[in-house]
Parts: structure tokens; sequence; C-alpha cells
């Protein structure tokens, strides 16, 4: 049996038969088995997965060259591992569907274990495990299982949009900094007084030539602070970390007014806040929606 790892159109091993990459939509090109068995092994990527953790920014990624050539599922049905925005997705994991009674979790968790069990398969199979086991964990718990749907279904319903919960500026400060800077591109004058102030941290965009946050916290606090008291309309803040995703996002799709026009008093200048607040208050109104027609079927 093969095990792959789907995410964002990439496939990887997850152990045991490797996978190439390939675009999203696009088939996975798989070593054939006559193959496999006499020792076509390219070099290829093992998945470690913590225990704790369904995110894949918990796993990681190691070089693995070495195979035994007599270590491979013989079952026609891969194990699948697909990631749904940044969640793994328990489900098709464990090749159940979402309604599926708890007898039925627990009969495919035993049988995908003995599939891959550590005695046999060693590192991989003991990786494999975990993760099969933090599955089943959540999926046999009335509770943790309602808990893991929301979460999934959330997930779903970000992809579709584009949203990946992740902010568009790359985060280079510490983990437990709570804090990030935004500019309000829509305020904002072009005047490159923060680009002076801090440049490794704001950059100017190319299309309307407003400033932007290249990445979070490579100036120091100092110097940020500094960045955003330049500002001659007040268009730089600090928010709270969780909030940056939705403000970047929002912030693609806001109108420019000309400089000119705004300087005049002129023009209807969005507000970057206003419309993260809108898309939040929507995302939980359609994730609600989503709620109440799976438990009571939509009319």
């Amino acid at each position: 049996m093969s095990t792959r790892c789907l995410l964002a159109g990439t496939s990887y091993t997850l152990g045991l038969l490797p996978v190439t990459s390939t675009s999203r939509g696009a088939r996975s090109a798989r070593i054939p088995q006559h193959k496999a068995r006499r020792g076509y092994f390219p070099k290829r990527r093992t998945l470690k997965a913590q225990a704790s953790s369904n995110s894949f920014d918990d796993m990681t990624f190691d070089s693995f060259d070495s195979f035994d050539d007599d270590s491979s599922f013989d079952s026609d049905k891969p194990l699948t591992m697909v990631m749904v925005g940044g969640l793994v997705d328990y489900y098709q994991l464990l090749q159940v569907e979402p309604e599926a009674e708890r007898k039925t979790i627990k009969k495919a968790y035993y049988g995908l274990t003995k599939e891959c069990h550590p005695d046999i398969y060693g590192d991989d199979g003991h990786n494999m495990c975990i993760l099969l086991n933090t599955a089943y964990e959540t999926l046999s718990d009335e509770n943790s299982r309602a808990a893991y749907d929301r979460k999934l279904m959330s997930a779903r319903m970000d992809e579709e949009v584009g949203f990946t919960g992740e902010p568009v500026s790359k985060w280079c400060g510490p983990q437990d900094e709570t804090r990030a800077v935004f500019v309000d591109e829509c305020s904002c004058i072009g005047c490159k007084n923060c680009c002076w102030e801090a440049p490794a941290t704001f950059r100017m965009e190319p299309i309307h030539g407003r400033s932007r946050v290249f990445a979070q916290w490579l100036n120091d606090e100092e110097a940020l602070q500094t960045a955003i008291d330049s500002c001659p309309v007040d268009c730089i803040h600090w928010v709270d970390r969780q909030q940056l995703p939705l403000l970047e996002w929002v912030m693609k799709d806001l109108d420019r007014v000309n400089v000119g026009v705004m300087s005049a008093g002129q023009g209807n200048v969005a507000d970057p806040f206003a419309a993260a607040a809108s898309f939040a208050k929507r995302r939980a109104e359609q994730l609600q929606k989503r709620q109440d027609d799976n438990l009571y079927g939509t009319p």
C-alpha cells in the first residue's frame, strides 16, 4: 500500500512507496510494484508527525534514501492523507465517510494500523501510526469529533474562497509575540517614510505605490514605532497577530483612491478594519448555516 500526502497539489510519500510531485488536478505518477520490488527507488521524503497536533505546520520532512525491497503494502487501496486548509482530513485518512458510526471508524483504524505496524516498517510505520492514533482518538470521542468537524468545515469553506488563515507578510518574529504591524494601504499616500525608518519591514508595492509590510519584526520595536510615528496620515497600526490574516486578506481586494483625490477630501476611502470585521461575520454565518444544514438537512 502506498502512502501519500496531498497538499496544495503536491504529493509526498508518508513512508512507504514513493510518489512524485504533481500539479493540482494532475495524476500522481507512481512507481509500479514490480519495479519497486527490483529496487527502483529515487530519493524521496518521509513525513514525521507529532502526535499532539493535526496541523501540517507541526510536521517535518526528512530526506530518506534507503528502502527495504520487501517493505511494500500489498493493498489495492492507498493510505492517503489529505490536507484541507492546513488540517489533516481524518475521514480521508481512515477511509470512512464523515457520517460513519464509531464502530466503523474503529474497524477502519485497527485495519490500517495493522498495515503500517512499526514492528514491520520501522520509523515510517511508527510515524503513520501516530497520525492514525490521533485521528482515531479524535473521531471516537463525541465532543472532540464535534469540535474537529467544525474546524474541518471551516477549513473547507476557507479553501473554497482561497483564504488560508495565514498572513500575507512573512512572520520573522518570536513565536510568543502577539503583536504585528499592518499598513492601511487605502489611506497610505506613498510618502515612503516608513521604508526609510524600517527598511527591512516595509516596502512599496509596485501597482498603487503604497507602503506594505513585507515581513514582521525584521526591524526592532524602536525602529517600527519610529516608522509608525513618522507616517503623516497615521495609516500604520499595531494589530493583534490573530487579526493579521483577515486584515491582509481583505486588503488585497479593496479599491485604492488616487492620492490627489484623497488629499482634496474626495473619494470613498475603504476601511480595511470594517471590511475584515464584515468578512469575519459572513464567514461565521456561513459556517453556522453549513453546520445547521448538516444537522437538520437542507430543505
